[in-house]
């Protein structure tokens, strides 16, 4: 928690705050060099590679475990434990404790899988991650395994090297298991401040969301509240207890949105662009193709024989709400994002007015030239 890191500056130990900054400086600038010449250069050099050589070479030379009191890995244990069942005689003790690791878990893994989806533009199916997560952790537990989720670290150093696809975690395992098995002795004096600079080095890309405070200030500043009291709840308390309060608090501004509804009345502007408009069963489209709220746009004017309200945040949609000028590499992206669902993409969204129109068309209750000539002028 915060408190603990406030606390812990008093302790910091000479040696391993030096090893940071070194680290740190040459992490951050073999990072920069990269991206100054990434055109140039065939691969991106790997510095975090680079570094733990390095680390593990200066602490044996130095002997900074012992004369300096820099923590480092330590016995690292070779070989497989043979699989067992486990056992279940403190089941009814453990529950409540495996109900906050998986809720943390899953919750880790849509969080940081939500991240690199909407970065990326590739879909995200929660369900699939789901089933992964668990046979995960089943087949894990006949090993003596911790319950395991997504690396964070290791997510933002791949994703900062240009990994794009599950070979590199092939490869990882591969690599892991080589280590385990022939070469873990070699990293038994690797200091952990070089793991941990790695680590926050590797969090520039996380840390950048901050720049979407200012976007959710002029969007929507609900969700905004949301955000900031989540960051403050897993600052002040710990994992699994913010996350908790955070979701409780979501949940009630959900209920808020609901209750807070508001019915606006559409109608169409003389000139004005637009995105959204509303089409209903006894409406087309006057002189132009935009609707727009007569309490935010004086140009707007009452189209005779047509009254109709849209309902802001819950919406009242006979006919389907249409989206003027989509392309479809928009609306591939509202997919990605959430933001729609599939089955709206038949019946509600078009890219173009023309689509649109006759998509109500094709709604109408009769034929339009049999509609009162209030409904055809409009």
């Amino acid at each position: 928690t915060l408190k603990d890191v406030l606390l812990g500056v008093t302790s910091a130990v000479p040696g391993a705050l030096s090893v940071s900054v070194v680290s740190m400086v040459i992490l951050i600038g073999g990072k920069m060099l990269n991206e100054r010449f990434k055109n140039k250069l065939p691969v991106a050099i790997p510095w975090e590679l680079i570094l733990i050589v390095l680390g593990t070479m200066v602490s044996v030379q130095m002997d900074l475990a012992g004369q300096h009191a820099v923590q480092v890995v330590g016995d690292i244990p070779s070989g497989l434990s043979a699989p067992v069942l486990p056992s279940l005689s403190q089941a009814r003790e453990l529950f409540v404790p495996a109900l906050s690791v998986a809720l943390v878990s899953f919750s880790y893994l849509s969080a940081l899988g939500s991240v690199f989806a909407n970065k990326h533009g590739y879909h995200m199916d929660s369900s699939q991650d789901l089933l992964a997560l668990g046979l995960c952790n089943t087949v894990g537990a006949m090993f003596q395994c911790f319950a395991v989720s997504c690396s964070f670290s290791r997510s933002m150093v791949q994703d900062s090297i240009g990994v794009q696809t599950q070979m590199a975690g092939l490869v990882s395992a591969l690599l892991i298991l080589t280590i385990l098995l022939k070469i873990g002795h070699l990293f038994e004096q690797l200091p952990k401040a070089v793991l941990e600079v790695i680590i926050v080095v590797n969090l520039r890309g996380i840390l950048a969301q901050f720049k979407d405070v200012c976007v959710l200030w002029k969007s929507d500043r609900l969700d905004l509240l949301v955000w900031v009291f989540t960051l403050i709840s897993t600052l002040v308390f710990n994992l699994d207890l913010g996350l908790a309060v955070a979701v409780v608090f979501s949940l009630l501004t959900l209920i808020y949105r609901t209750q807070q509804q508001t019915r606006t009345l559409i109608n169409n502007p003389l000139s004005l662009p637009c995105l959204l408009f509303q089409l209903l069963h006894s409406c087309g489209i006057p002189g132009t193709d935009c609707y727009r709220d007569v309490g935010l746009y004086a140009e707007a004017k009452q189209v005779p024989g047509i009254r109709q309200t849209v309902s802001r945040g819950q919406k009242e949609n006979p006919a389907g709400l249409g989206c003027r000028a989509f392309s479809e590499t928009v609306l591939s992206k509202l997919q990605t994002q959430g933001s729609i669902r599939d089955s709206l993409l038949s019946s509600c969204v078009f890219p173009s007015v023309h689509h649109a129109v006759q998509r109500c068309l094709s709604t109408l209750p009769k034929p339009l030239e049999e509609l009162t000539s209030d409904a055809t002028e409009c």
